[in-house]
């Protein structure tokens, strides 16, 4: 749900390595069905064939994950987060432990802001129903006529608010279960679940399969595991949310993920008015604090999880937050203004 990413493969991937690494290449796998986005995995590999065999296991784990935190398909012999959902109110669900721990681990994040809530589901999903209709064409009037409304009004949005308690998520821990306490809950892991996979999916590369430098690309979220043969740095550049501009920034990195949520990719148009996928857990109502917020830190989940977060983010409490975290961060407010913190400003290309 976030913004592709360009991936400067030109600048990145030039040969120009020393005679060991020379016998390196690089070798892609790309999905399109995982995570609603377009995916992009990169291996420096010394043969075809050993190549191949990691980037389809890597790819077989990355759509485990896919399959564990699709909360729109229901998957045989497996509990998903839409069996989560889909049993809100009636009974616990025993669950995988990578969907169990990323569920825990983000309630556990949440306690330390309150811009970010995965009980949010039945709000994301009215005003999905209605971003859907107006990007199928639909008039204002054809909308009312759908839905009752041409937007989602007050009080819509807060007859939904009793179900957006977070504290209504059990847990089991020793069960490894998930009980969604009111019927009409419903989980939205949007915000987490395609950093978590990534960022499983590089330690798995890394630690299990000994790959030394990769890159996955899905979507808005880029993670880096060491650095490119021959180069101290692979370069990443941030799209600018105008389509007709040049890149926001170009950044050099290394064994890092680089995360952007913006208001660009998913949103509709209502009298003049854009209307963004990323929705406030106050206000119930979908964020226009900036244009594009990018965190740069190593942990990709960590990175997805306050891309939204920091997007929701007043800037005067930007500044706090970065440190608390220790994150740098790159954003482009609504009046096209660029501002860089910390390690996204040292990094940026001159």
């Amino acid at each position: 749900m976030k913004k592709l990413l360009s991936l400067l493969l030109v600048l990145t991937f030039l040969s120009g390595c020393s005679t060991k690494e020379k016998q390196l290449e690089k070798y892609e796998l790309s999905l399109f069905d995982a995570f609603d986005t377009y995916t992009v995995f990169a291996v420096y590999e010394d043969s075809e064939k050993r190549a191949e065999k990691h980037l389809d296991k890597i790819s077989d784990k990355y759509q485990y994950y896919h399959r564990i935190f699709d909360g729109f398909n229901n998957y045989e012999g497996l509990n998903n987060l839409k069996t989560v959902n889909d049993n809100a109110g009636i009974k616990s669900v025993v669950v995988d432990e990578s969907l169990y721990d990323l569920i825990e681990s983000t309630l556990e994040l949440s306690k330390r802001t309150d811009n970010l809530n995965i009980a949010i589901g039945p709000v994301t999903a009215l005003w999905s129903s209605y971003r859907d209709l107006y990007n199928e064409g639909k008039s204002p009037e054809e909308v009312k006529a759908l839905m009752g409304k041409e937007i989602p009004s007050d009080e819509d949005l807060e007859a939904l608010r009793r179900l957006t308690n977070q504290d209504d998520i059990l847990l089991n821990e020793e069960e490894k279960s998930v009980f969604l306490a009111k019927k009409g809950m419903k989980l939205d892991l949007g915000a987490v679940a395609k950093g978590y996979a990534t960022e499983r999916v590089a330690e798995f590369a890394r630690d299990e399969l000994g790959i030394e430098s990769m890159v996955i690309s899905a979507g808005g979220n880029v993670r880096f595991v060491g650095k490119p043969p021959g180069r101290k740095k692979y370069k990443v550049a941030i799209d600018h949310p105008d389509e007709d501009q040049e890149y926001l920034a170009v950044l050099e990195v290394e064994d890092t993920s680089v995360v952007t949520s913006g208001d660009y990719q998913r949103f509709f148009m209502y009298e003049g008015k854009r209307y963004s996928h990323i929705i406030d857990p106050k206000t119930l109502k979908p964020s226009d604090n900036y244009r594009s917020m990018s965190i740069i830190t190593e942990d990709s989940f960590m990175a997805d999880f306050l891309s939204t977060v920091f997007y929701l983010t007043p800037q005067e409490e930007i500044e706090s937050m970065k440190d608390e975290f220790k994150v740098g961060v790159l954003f482009m407010k609504n009046d096209d203004e660029v501002h860089a913190m910390d390690e996204a400003k040292e990094l940026m290309e001159d």
